[in-house]
């Protein structure tokens, strides 16, 4: 097995995905031996798209496998790749130049190593998105202050080595077989699923700020909201259910707060919001969202838990009907630590 690095990413008609990531895979500081393309139907020109960016250079392959979701996709991608060491974006990503040297500095000592990612913004909305619902790199400097970190911990929206994305990962093949590869059974959440089941198996991994991608989110109140109650609904698909509990609590306390309280009710969950919106505010003011706009963040707020509630619940739904969740049968998880490089 080549001690190169390999790059999978799967595709289906995102021509103009492809077109921000690969030549931002192009400026890499450090070239990828591969890149391994797994269309999964497109008819868009994508296939049009690789040729002219192969004739350039780039080492890419094309796997054409029509009606594969996107773990499955990654997973046949991982099983083709000829390195032990795969990296995993997705279209629409742009990751920094670089981006896979810090992927491979990490693997040089673990063998699953978790990438960062920041989100771009052109409008309000989506502004109040980024600072509310992500996290944020500049938060990995290790200088915060005992509010941020207790916020943090408390609600999270920090990068987490079991919360990684597929947006940017990377891992040694032996890591993705012991966790299990990546759920088909899933066509939302997949990657956060993997990277749990990768601390599950005790895998050696690491944080890497420095494998930094940009990538865009949804841009409407409704993407937004359908985005949460997928990844909801397929994380309790798969028994995992993050905070869905808590949340729920969360909700139905305010609403007795607000609803059957006095005046003092009133103000606790007044103060209970506030706290709730004071990292994203400070983010706000610190990224240039004009104080006008700040309205948007409990709003987003409100939008992203209940979608997820309802997921939460879509999803146990489902798995009670027999939806059980299963290991792609190529790669079943082994609960064992394995030999860090």
């Amino acid at each position: 097995m080549s001690s190169g690095m390999s790059i999978v990413v799967t595709v289906l008609d995102d021509r103009l995905g492809l077109a921000e990531l690969l030549p931002a895979l192009a400026a890499q500081h450090l070239p990828a031996q591969e890149i391994v393309i797994v269309d999964a139907g497109s008819t868009d020109g994508t296939a049009e798209l690789i040729d002219y960016w192969r004739e350039r250079g780039l080492p890419l392959r094309l796997m054409h496998v029509p009606g594969a979701g996107i773990s499955a996709g990654r997973n046949r991608g991982i099983v083709a790749a000829a390195n032990d060491r795969i990296a995993v974006t997705d279209a629409g990503c742009r990751p920094v130049p670089g981006w896979l040297a810090a992927l491979a500095h990490g693997l040089e000592r673990c063998d699953f190593v978790a990438g960062t990612y920041t989100v771009d913004h052109a409008t309000p909305f989506e502004h109040a998105v980024a600072v509310t619902l992500y996290p944020d790199v500049a938060e990995l400097s290790g200088r915060l202050s005992p509010a941020t970190r207790a916020w943090l911990s408390l609600f999270g929206r920090r990068f987490r080595i079991d919360r990684a994305t597929g947006r940017s990962m990377a891992f040694r093949r032996s890591c993705w077989e012991h966790a299990g590869g990546f759920p088909e059974n899933v066509g939302w959440g997949e990657d956060v699923a993997f990277s749990a089941a990768v601390v599950y198996v005790d895998a050696y991994s690491t944080l890497a700020p420095d494998a930094i991608v940009a990538w865009r989110g949804r841009r409407t109140w409704r993407e937004n909201a359908q985005m949460y109650w997928r990844y909801a609904a397929g994380e309790a698909m798969l028994g995992v259910q993050p905070r869905a509990v808590a949340r729920g609590l969360a909700w139905a306390f305010a609403v007795v707060l607000g609803l059957c309280t006095g005046r003092r009710g009133r103000l606790t969950l007044c103060a209970g919001a506030a706290t709730y919106a004071s990292l994203p505010i400070v983010r706000a003011h610190r990224t240039g969202l004009a104080a006008r706009h700040w309205w948007r963040i409990l709003a987003v707020v409100a939008m992203k838990d209940l979608a997820m509630l309802g997921g939460t619940v879509a999803g146990v739904r489902q798995r009670r009907r027999g939806a059980e969740p299963e290991p792609p049968p190529a790669v079943q998880p082994e609960r064992r630590r394995p030999v860090a490089a």
